[in-house]
């Protein structure tokens, strides 16, 4: 008869807590959990992913310090685990937030290539084109956002702001008035 937690019954476990203390917005206690778990099992890609999800979350006196620690994290979890598109979906935000457009492009397109049904991705991705100045790619990928999601009002909005952006504007009018009669209390 055993007694206690065996192995790899603790590791899952505080890969349990983290995911719990997490939700209840307690957060250190959080980063606590995930880094026993990661201590046991270090190339673990989806405990890193909470682990950089735990720093994204977490209020931090030094936001730049926090951002890189969690994009390394996900780098990791990429890396170990190169088929798992959220991964890249995830690292794409952080990228775009510390303005590493060539980099959330990157891992966007890859996001995609993956699952190409994701209308997030497709979103993001819409939204990176832009910055970088392709807007025709933008509005393709706007497009397959609208196409892929169940709720389409923000990616049709970046659609309507790109055809407008790009001199369509009668699509672009076209669109707004689309999404107006959808979600009429929209602004």
């Amino acid at each position: 008869e055993k007694k206690g937690f065996v192995w790899p019954d603790l590791p899952m476990l505080e890969y349990l807590l983290a995911n719990l203390q997490l939700q209840a917005a307690d957060y250190g206690a959080a980063q606590q959990a995930i880094e026993k778990a990661l201590s046991i099992w270090p190339d673990e890609p989806r405990w890193k992913a909470l682990a950089a999800r735990i720093k994204m979350e977490a209020p931090a006196a030094n936001q730049s310090q926090q951002l890189s620690e969690a994009t390394g994290l996900l780098e990791q979890a990429a890396d170990l685990e190169p088929d798992h598109s959220p991964h890249f979906l995830e690292l794409g935000k952080l990228y775009l937030q510390s303005s590493q457009t060539k980099r959330a492009l990157q891992a966007l397109e890859q996001a995609v290539r993956l699952s190409p049904s994701d209308s997030a991705a497709w979103f993001y991705l819409a939204t990176v084109q832009d910055l970088r100045g392709d807007t025709e790619e933008a509005a393709l990928s706007a497009e397959k956002a609208v196409e892929t999601s169940d709720e389409p009002l923000e990616a049709s909005c970046l659609r309507a702001n790109l055809a407008i952006k790009s001199g369509n504007h009668r699509a672009g009018m076209n669109w707004a008035q689309e999404i107006l009669q959808s979600h009429p209390e929209h602004p």
